[in-house]
């Protein structure tokens, strides 16, 4: 028997231990992406791209602006919605809008008695206002106020519509701002229809949150229900995050997405995050001082961990000078309607201040233009934020390694223009045979929510499931959004 050396013996080992970590390493590389959609807000699949940019796209303001206004007298012209204002009842099958009116009070905290109101709707454009007979409001309860506690300061109603609930009583779910005893608190409630509320526990009382938060809702996958309320770290005002398993008792705030040291000149005033398609979104609301709003795109992959990936570049501008939101805009959570996202938004057209405010509750034109605060709505492709843009250069995009776990792909792509292909590489990065870029059918002047790739001899990836794939995307004038195997 040939005898080992100790350096043999170490080298042996060492080539052993080597490659089990290579191969380990290449088997901790195949992502594991399931059927939920990939976006391309980031490279976190992309492992390589050529002659493409990534491109943030901003939600198309509908022509009929604004869709709710403050035309009833204890509106005055002065109506908003925040966080998450809007909710389908499936019973009903109509829209219903939570919003806020202001009135000048004098026994109210900060001389300001804030009216929640709720306003209904077929399509999402025309919005009524039911008369619910709940509040007494200049000896008169012919109005569509809601009635739920003192209101004395209902600020910010944000309303989830909540499926996983087994008590009837409590389906649908509110979150208000209050002043009590001074300081602000938040107030919790729920509702068997939307309509008739009662509170739950006692208000959570901590004058650190101000006077802004917005509601996520359920979140299923950190099995917790998600709110966001304003906090203040170092004199920077930004977003926390508290949780709660049962919606009443509440973690305290952790800071999730702060103003940067050199933003001294901004202000984080509310997150209005929502869930869409496995990841997390959110409009975050943009300060400079208190007279201009406007809002970036915030995103998470687990819920927890915030960024700001156009940082300075706004996802909702204000209006142009002289419209009707030309001053501050607030977009809200969206909903997904008619294979868009539609985005209600609060927005304004007058300078801030006690002295404007006065002027638009007694009717003020301008150049007969409604000075006034109001309600919009905006409207966003489906998974449409954000593209890798290919110009005439033809453009390539290559995913990271992921584990094939389903037989068809869906992508969300824009060739109205130009040409998009798909081959599937293996995991050394070459191409599979029947899936090269030879065997790909190329799709010209497509513009698809759902198109689905096809090969010469393969009308799906079925021959391929179970495999470790990468995908190479070729695009000549296209966008290309998002992408799901299914």
């Amino acid at each position: 028997m040939r005898s080992v050396s100790c350096d043999q013996l170490f080298l042996g080992l060492l080539v052993l231990v080597s490659t089990t970590a290579s191969f380990r390493a290449a088997a901790d590389s195949d992502l594991d992406i399931g059927d939920r959609k990939q976006f391309f807000i980031d490279d976190h699949l992309v492992e390589s791209k050529q002659k493409v940019v990534r491109e943030l796209h901003q939600p198309v303001r509908y022509e009929k602006n604004p869709v709710l206004i403050g035309d009833q007298a204890w509106e005055s012209w002065i109506v908003e919605a925040h966080g998450r204002p809007v909710v389908f009842d499936p019973k009903t099958k109509q829209w219903m809008m939570y919003y806020v009116s202001w009135v000048p009070d004098k026994d109210a905290a900060y001389h300001q008695r804030y009216l929640a109101a709720l306003a209904t709707s077929v399509d999402g454009i025309v919005w009524k206002k039911p008369r619910l007979g709940q509040f007494e409001w200049n000896g008169s309860r012919d109005n569509n106020i809601l009635n739920v506690g003192q209101q004395n300061w209902m600020r910010r109603p944000n309303v989830v519509y909540d499926e996983n609930e087994s008590d009837p009583r409590r389906r649908f779910k509110m979150t208000f701002v209050d002043v009590i005893d001074g300081k602000t608190a938040i107030v919790r409630a729920a509702s068997p229809d939307g309509i008739q509320w009662h509170r739950l526990g006692e208000p959570w009382r901590n004058s650190g949150f101000g006077h802004n938060l917005n509601v996520l809702g359920w979140d299923p996958r950190n099995g917790q229900y998600v709110l966001f309320p304003r906090v203040v770290v170092e004199r920077r005002v930004g977003v926390g995050r508290a949780t709660s398993k049962d919606f009443v008792s509440w973690t305290d705030p952790k800071p999730i997405i702060i103003p940067e040291k050199d933003e001294t000149h901004l202000e984080f005033k509310g997150l209005a995050g929502f869930a869409y398609e496995g990841a997390y979104w959110g409009s975050l609301w943009v300060f400079q001082g208190v007279e201009r709003a406007e809002s970036e795109l915030a995103f998470s992959r687990d819920g927890v961990e915030w960024t700001r990936p156009f940082r300075g570049q706004m996802f909702f501008p204000r209006g142009q000078a002289g419209q009707w939101d030309c001053e501050m805009v607030l977009p809200v959570a969206p909903v997904v309607r008619d294979d868009q996202l539609w985005f209600y938004y609060t927005g304004w057209n007058f300078p801030y201040g006690p002295g404007p405010l006065t002027k638009v509750r007694k009717g003020w034109l301008e150049n007969g233009q409604r000075q006034q605060r109001a309600v919009g709505l905006a409207k966003l492709r489906l998974d449409g934020f954000v593209s890798l843009t290919a110009g005439n250069d033809a453009g390539v995009v290559t995913t990271k390694l992921f584990a094939l776990t389903g037989d068809r792909l869906v992508v969300n792509v824009n060739a109205s223009q130009g040409q998009v292909t798909v081959e599937v590489l293996d995991r050394n990065g070459q191409p599979i045979h029947g899936f090269s870029g030879d065997s790909a059918l190329a799709e010209a002047n497509l513009d698809e929510l759902r198109w689905q790739p096809r090969w010469k001899n393969h009308a799906d990836l079925s021959a391929l499931r179970g495999q470790p794939v990468r995908l190479r995307f070729h695009l000549r004038n296209a966008r290309l959004y998002a992408f799901k195997v299914q």
